[in-house]
Order: C-alpha cells, then sequence, then structure tokens
C-alpha cells in the first residue's frame, strides 16, 4: 500500500515534461490512479480543500465552546437579527464584511463563512469528537 501511493505521488510529481502518457500506459496508469484513488477512500482521507475547511471549522466550533484563544474569540460574532426570523434559532455567527481579495482570506471571513454552511445538526454536537464525525460526514457527503 506505501509503494502505491509512491508510485502515485512520483506519478504525479514529475516535472511537466516527463508527463507524456503514450497510448500503451495510458491504462496502466488510469489503473493506477484508480486503484490509489479507492485506497484512499478507504483511508477515510479528504482531499485539500475539504482539510482546510474541516480545519477552520473545528477551530471555530473549539473557539465558540470554550471561548478560548480569547483573541480568536473577539473575531466570532453571533448572528442577532433585528427581528423575529427563521434563522435565528440557526445558531449563526455574523459575517464581516470585506473589500479585497485577500481579506476573503481572513480568519474573521472564512470562520462564518463555512459556519454558517454547516448543517443544524452539526453545529449543535456535544463533544468535539462528534462534532468532528459529523462534520467529516458532511464534507464527504458533498
Amino acid at each position: 500500500m506505501i509503494y502505491d501511493l509512491y508510485i502515485h505521488f512520483t506519478l504525479y510529481f514529475r516535472p511537466l515534461t516527463h508527463r507524456h502518457i503514450s497510448p500503451t500506459t495510458s491504462s496502466s496508469s488510469l489503473q493506477l490512479q484508480q486503484l490509489t484513488t479507492g485506497r484512499l477512500t478507504c483511508l477515510h482521507w479528504l482531499p485539500v480543500h475539504s482539510r482546510i475547511t474541516f480545519k477552520i471549522a473545528c477551530l471555530t466550533y473549539k473557539t465558540l465552546a470554550t471561548g478560548q484563544p480569547a483573541y480568536l474569540r473577539v473575531l466570532l460574532n453571533q448572528y442577532v437579527p433585528s427581528r423575529q426570523l427563521r434563522s435565528s434559532s440557526q445558531y449563526l455567527l455574523e459575517q464581516q464584511p470585506v473589500k479585497t481579495e485577500f481579506g476573503k482570506r481572513s480568519f474573521s471571513y472564512m470562520s462564518p463563512y463555512i459556519w454558517n454552511s454547516l448543517p443544524y445538526d452539526v453545529k449543535l454536537s456535544q463533544s468535539y469528537d462528534t462534532f468532528k464525525r459529523r462534520l467529516k460526514t458532511h464534507l464527504t457527503r458533498c
């Protein structure tokens, strides 16, 4: 299994000049890709984008549950609408307006964005382990 991953990564990280695939090797490389993809799925690994979302959501959950670290807790504000709305009970966070693309990479923007996109049952998890399990299930279904 480790050897298969090694082969996959050496094929993937080759310089572009060496990635030419001839018709005779295309079927074997396709089989190799399907084999390694299947193995990574069996390992329950998330794709890179989902892994980043997972990390930010876990950090947000810890910050909201414990109030620590204080420098991150200051950045997260509970959404309180001015009148009674259906979204009042959804446990949402207030999103700060951002003017630049660079600002969209900040924790104060991405954390509420990711948190508000989570299902209600994931956000109301009683423990951190339950939250991680439900979140990973949600991200693998998306």
